[in-house]
């Protein structure tokens, strides 16, 4: 997420552009809509799931749909 911030902040609209956005602010506009990333390794048994927030969402997701998403990555 760090990656795509600083292209943001650069400004670097062919770094987007070859991504499938139009610029930096179409990815940007995009980007204050995500609530965070999901990653699940499943080479650990069982299955780790971690969250990463992202803090410039508008909306955060909210604990209640976090745990439940998190329940389901992990349970067997």
């Amino acid at each position: 997420m760090r990656l795509l911030k600083t292209h943001a902040d650069q400004k670097d609209d062919a770094f987007f552009a070859r991504r499938g956005f139009k610029d930096a602010r179409d990815f940007y506009a995009q980007y204050l809509h995500l609530g965070g990333i999901f990653v699940l390794d499943e080479a650990t048994d069982p299955a780790r799931a971690i969250f990463s927030p992202n803090r410039e969402a508008r909306q955060p997701l909210a604990r209640d749909a976090l745990s439940a998403l998190m329940q389901c990555l992990t349970s067997v």
